[in-house]
């Protein structure tokens, strides 16, 4: 088995960071074989000492077991729940696979002594931030930490940074599917009628669990979602395409295994979740991976940690506010497949073309929910958004990359001409000589005007430029010209304003593009930039009064 180009590049990069770094994070996209590159890192760290592979699920602990096997020479031993991973014949196994949740009580990390391993690997590591994984890691605290996650992004915004120095490798969901490592997304969009979720409360920065599955568990919905998702799975010849659900509670994905049985054969449904055993759920994977299943409906059991490429479609029927939680979700996914056994998309007929996510629309109220527009790009800026969401919704479903750089190439087509179209309305103008602001936009909508001070001519840190690329601000003002100083001010407005429950930077500047009001709360904006877009990207007429209406007068 020979390891990909990305994988390779991502190893060496790893191994220079931990020359200069104790903590090194890799964040690569579900169904790149982060897990491959795992047991590779072990097999150089085993030479100095023992390694300690954390997962927190039994499929993830399996799988990794599994793959160091095929991938390496190295022995491994399962510390879970009744199992004790004491090696065979008084040797110690090389690497030991153990559940957090375990080594989380005090008693079983007695049995292992702090500097008995020279690297700890975490496998999900935006999970690494919680209590139960920071006793463990902090326990071994000489070894080296290699934390890996396909999504690094948390609901609570605890950033990984106070656990991890440095990411030391990133390749993203849309990288692998250009690069062909994975298949490209297809998304359908579902419009249930009666469909409300405007009632729903925010916990933890997601849909309540208890409002959501009130809403989702009504009889419209069930059926609508259950309707929708067989339309989507049936091929013109009949058949249905392998198809996992993921439902909002375990009674929801109950529920609409049981409705989807209604409109096709019944045998071929089949929910799981936590409450199965673990037989029962090995025997309703292979079930499903050997054909004899179609669609699977589970809640989160198979979010993370699960590798069947046979999957051909994804129904979300559990909305979401978090980009990371979708993400693992239609990660399940995008793994190519081939009957002819080629590593990666290929132009086989009979091989997996696509991935079709099927979303459910409907009154979203003041939420704001993910798409695949998010996750592969196109979320960032509203009007890309915005005319992207269009095109999927006029086409009954397309390729969402393609949407996106279509939207991304029909704005700049537009601003193009509007310029040509300003330069031919003002042939002859009187031509004045003025300096121009820099930092105008950013006066106008963040009200500072960041002034060069004691950090002149320290440029901002890695950090700090990140940041203002990742919030766009880098489209008006040049970071390379940036002092660290000016860099911090504006980085602070932006926080100030968000506390403030403004809209986002780029949504401002939609707004004052338009020449609307930048300091509206998110929702507000999103209502206004879709009243843009309806109007054909053009200023929104503004109401003329003929008269004065005076005011209440109290004497």
């Amino acid at each position: 088995m020979k390891l990909r180009p990305y994988q390779e590049t991502c190893i060496a990069a790893t191994l220079g960071a931990f020359q200069a770094h104790q903590k090194v994070l890799i964040v690569a996209a579900t169904g790149t074989g982060k897990t491959v590159v795992l047991a590779k890192i072990a097999e150089h760290f085993a030479v100095k000492g023992r390694i300690l592979f954390l997962a927190h699920r039994e499929e993830l602990i399996r799988q990794a077991c599994d793959k160091i096997a095929a991938w390496t020479s190295l022995s491994t031993a399962v510390e879970m729940g009744g199992e004790r991973a004491d090696g065979f014949f008084g040797q110690p196994p090389d690497v030991v696979v153990a559940s957090v949740q375990t080594l989380a009580r005090a008693a079983r990390r007695a049995r292992f002594q702090p500097d008995e391993y020279s690297l700890v690997i975490v496998d999900e590591a935006h999970h690494a931030v919680a209590e139960t994984w920071q006793r463990v890691i902090t326990h071994f605290g000489d070894a080296k930490v290699l934390g890996c996650t396909a999504t690094p992004d948390r609901l609570d915004k605890k950033g990984l940074g106070t656990t991890f120095d440095t990411a030391a490798f990133i390749y993203e969901i849309r990288d692998a599917i250009t690069d062909k490592w994975l298949v490209p997304i297809r998304q359908m969009i579902a419009r249930i009628e009666g469909l409300d979720l405007s009632a729903v409360r925010t916990t933890a920065g997601d849909l309540n669990e208890s409002d959501l599955e009130a809403v989702m568990l009504k009889s419209t919905a069930v059926h609508g979602v259950a309707q929708a998702t067989i339309k989507a799975a049936r091929r013109p010849d009949g058949t249905i395409r392998k198809c996992l659900l993921f439902a909002t509670t375990i009674a929801h994905a109950h529920a609409l295994a049981t409705a989807i049985g209604t409109y096709t054969d019944r045998s071929r449904v089949l929910a799981l979740s936590s409450k199965d055993g673990s037989e029962e759920r090995r025997a309703g994977l292979r079930a499903f991976r050997n054909g004899e299943i179609d669609v699977l409906c589970n809640v989160m059991l198979y979010s993370e940690g699960f590798d069947e490429p046979l999957v051909e479609m994804v129904s979300v029927a559990r909305p979401t506010k978090s980009r990371a939680l979708y993400s693992q979700v239609i990660g399940r996914g995008t793994r190519p497949s081939c009957p002819h056994g080629c590593d990666g998309y290929c132009d086989h007929a009979d091989a997996k073309r696509n991935l079709l996510v099927l979303d459910f629309a409907g009154n979203a109220g003041k939420h704001s929910l993910v798409n695949c527009l998010d996750v592969l790009g196109g979320g960032a800026d509203p009007v890309i958004h915005a005319r992207a969401m269009q095109k999927i919704a006029a086409d009954g479903g397309c390729d969402v990359i393609e949407a996106i750089e279509q939207a991304q190439k029909e704005l700049a087509d537009f601003e193009r001409r509007m310029a040509l179209e300003a330069a031919r309305r003002q042939k002859d103008v009187r031509v004045t000589l003025r300096e121009v602001d820099p930092f105008a936009t950013i006066f106008t909508i963040l009200g500072i005007h960041p002034a060069a001070g004691r950090w002149g001519g320290v440029a901002p840190t890695p950090e700090q430029r990140g940041e203002i690329e990742r919030l766009k601000i880098d489209r008006e003002v040049n970071v390379r010209l940036l002092d660290r100083g000016q860099a911090a001010e504006i980085l602070a407005a932006i926080r100030r304003r968000r506390a403030a429950g403004l809209c986002t930077f780029p949504q401002a500047r939609v707004l004052l593009k338009f020449g609307e009001n930048p300091d509206v709360p998110f929702e507000a904006a999103s209502g206004l930039i879709d009243q843009i877009a309806r109007n054909g990207w053009k200023p929104l007429p503004k109401p003329v009064s003929n008269s004065l209406t005076p005011t209440s007068v109290v004497p």
